[in-house]
């Protein structure tokens, strides 16, 4: 499934422009956020799924109870879950990127301010709500604790597909930040356009996503790999 799921989002990579891939991000955003609302009111109405609670989490259905600060927790929940809020900033690296593409440049700060003040809104809702119902029982993704299968498939589908084209976004983000740094290293002369420059652009992104699920396939604790990574580096080299 590794390799299918890889290979598919290779060849989805191929695509030259972030706008191609951007009309698909429009429309997965809008169907996540009614996603994320359509949750809130299962979540809300019934209790948290105690099977996944149970074998995801490892906590024997009981009494759901909230904190403002979470007690007994070992230092390394903190501390990952502080190096997990990095990922926040270090999304920032796409921004030349998305910039670079625009038509009009200097109209990205309104979208910018648009899109964070939305997530910043519905995200600061949402995870409270599910906390707030679930304690302890909140699962990551979230979708997890919804106790209605049926609706819990459904759901748990639209958060795959919405990360599916996330992957596929950043993917290409990836492969175009190694092209345009790394093959001018073995072709100064390269053009984007050219037959050879899209030779090396595939080359590119073949070895790219290769990278990606060798990564993803061999590496047991890649959240908490990913996790400390982000930390130490993504956001001092982002700003």
């Amino acid at each position: 499934l590794m390799v299918l799921l890889s290979g598919v989002m290779m060849i989805c990579s191929f695509m030259k422009t972030l706008s191609n891939i951007g009309k698909y991000c429009l429309v997965v955003s809008a169907c996540n956020y009614v996603n994320l609302f359509v949750q809130l009111g299962f979540i809300g109405h019934s209790e948290p799924n105690w099977a996944n609670a149970e074998s995801i989490l490892g906590i024997p259905a009981g009494t759901v109870a909230t904190y403002a600060f979470v007690p007994g927790q070992s230092l390394m929940n903190k501390v990952v879950a502080v190096t997990n809020i990095s990922f926040v900033f270090a999304g920032s690296i796409v921004f030349p990127e998305v910039i670079s593409e625009m038509r009009r440049p200097w109209e990205f700060w309104k979208s910018m301010l648009v899109a964070q003040s939305i997530i910043l809104v519905v995200y600061l809702v949402y995870g409270n709500y599910i906390y707030a119902n679930q304690g302890q029982f909140s699962n990551s993704p979230a979708v997890f604790g919804v106790s209605n299968i049926s609706a819990l498939k459904g759901l748990a589908f639209m958060t795959f597909v919405t990360g599916f084209i996330q992957n596929i976004f950043y993917g290409h983000i990836s492969c175009k930040i190694v092209y345009k740094n790394y093959m001018p290293l073995i072709s100064k002369t390269i053009r984007f356009e050219s037959k050879r420059g899209i030779i090396f652009w595939s080359l590119t992104v073949f070895i790219v996503w290769v990278i990606i699920f060798v990564i993803g396939a061999g590496v047991p604790q890649v959240s908490a790999v990913s996790a400390f990574t982000s930390s130490l580096t993504m956001i001092p080299l982002t700003y």
